[in-house]
């Protein structure tokens, strides 16, 4: 108990020092008399109760030894522990931040002095960023996480609860193929509360296709080429901030100026030059995600084979390329006339069977050019 020396014993209501009871004094009592002797004491705030499981008091009235006791109750300690990744996925990836809560309670009876906490991490330490700057909160109040590394004390009340919250970030370059699960143990007191968080790498599968306008599977001058690039997310958890780049640069010396044109994502038009520089997406799971965009080839194919663009979906690099129709191939391009003239050619009349036939061909300018080629060719050979 605290200091008596400023305590008061009441006698019969007449006050006195209570220490003139503990050093002892006499009374007068007359036959029938009943006297009263009161006084209170406080009980330490220091006071362990694990260690003193009652309190005993013992005084001494002529011959007579009147003794009172009173149990001083036990804290009842428990404590659990729990984690949350921060997309709520339930799994830990790679750069992913963990909030870890340690709950303890105290449902005993009595005020629990000098509990010991301490969780030295040793389970996490390997695949998280360094601690050093990280804090911890106990009940909103701040302190150096490495403080519950090493281990302290704290008090808890009878009835109170303590909250210990601290967030550790996974490694960017953590391989979940590794480690299948990450697992944190604490120690408060006698309790040893542990957690465990699975482990999961994103699955993103990719591919690049081209269609040409008449669908002839090959390039041609002044024919647009659609690009779809397709995305899907066919792991376990949600992927964030997924980074798609299509910078053209193979295809750009054949195309048009793309810097006008439209990637339409699933159905949603965004600058085609987005894609040039790069941006990133959200896959959740199970979801295809698919970029497509139009190009015009140009008049410069004369150099070239196959038309080949590459494209990057994280970590990935997809392709998709198309051959090439060269216009040397086919000799010169006739230029389309808009008003062709189609001369008819008078062949003189034949007789075949029983009758006579008028036959006239009609040829068209071009067909007639085509025929004097080949004349032309054979005359050659």
């Amino acid at each position: 108990i605290d200091d008596i020396a400023s305590v008061m014993l009441s006698v019969d209501g007449v006050d006195r020092p209570l220490s003139d009871l503990v050093a002892g004094f006499n009374v007068d009592i007359d036959a029938g008399q009943t006297i009263t002797m009161i006084f209170t004491v406080r009980v330490k705030a220091t006071f362990n109760a694990d260690a003193v499981g009652m309190l005993h008091n013992l005084a001494t009235v002529g011959d007579e030894e009147p003794e009172t006791e009173i149990p001083t109750g036990k804290p009842v300690i428990s404590a659990t522990k729990s984690v949350v990744d921060a997309n709520e996925d339930g799994y830990a990836e790679a750069g992913e931040s963990l909030t870890y809560t340690i709950t303890i309670k105290n449902t005993g009876d009595v005020k629990k002095l000098d509990l010991a906490v301490k969780d030295t991490l040793v389970d996490l330490l390997p695949y998280i960023d360094d601690i050093a700057s990280v804090m911890l909160s106990v009940d909103g109040v701040d302190r150096p996480l490495s403080d519950l590394v090493a281990g302290f004390n704290v008090d808890i009340d009878a009835g109170q609860t303590i909250l210990m919250i601290f967030t550790v970030k996974v490694m960017d370059d953590f391989d979940a193929d590794d480690v299948d699960v990450l697992r944190n143990l604490a120690t408060i007191g006698d309790e040893e509360p542990e957690v465990e968080i699975p482990t999961v790498k994103p699955v993103i599968e990719a591919v690049k296709f081209v269609v040409d306008e008449n669908e002839n599977n090959i390039a041609e001058v002044e024919e647009s080429l659609t690009y779809t690039i397709r995305i899907r997310n066919v792991g376990l958890v949600d992927v964030e901030g997924l980074f798609v780049q299509d910078t053209l640069s193979e295809i750009l010396p054949y195309i048009e100026d793309p810097r006008e044109l439209i990637l339409w994502v699933n159905g949603v038009g965004r600058p085609l030059t987005d894609l040039m520089d790069g941006f990133y997406l959200d896959v959740g799971i199970e979801e295809t995600i698919d970029l497509v965009f139009t190009v015009v080839v140009l008049e410069t194919l004369e150099d070239v084979e196959t038309l080949v663009n590459y494209a990057h979906v994280g970590t990935l690099i997809v392709s998709a390329e198309i051959e090439v129709l060269i216009p040397e191939e086919l000799g010169e391009v006739i230029p389309k006339d808009p008003d062709p003239v189609k001369p008819v050619v008078e062949i003189p009349q034949t007789g075949v069977g029983n009758g006579l036939i008028n036959v006239s061909w009609a040829v068209t300018l071009v067909g007639m050019i085509l025929m004097a080629m080949g004349f032309k060719k054979k005359e050659d050979e």
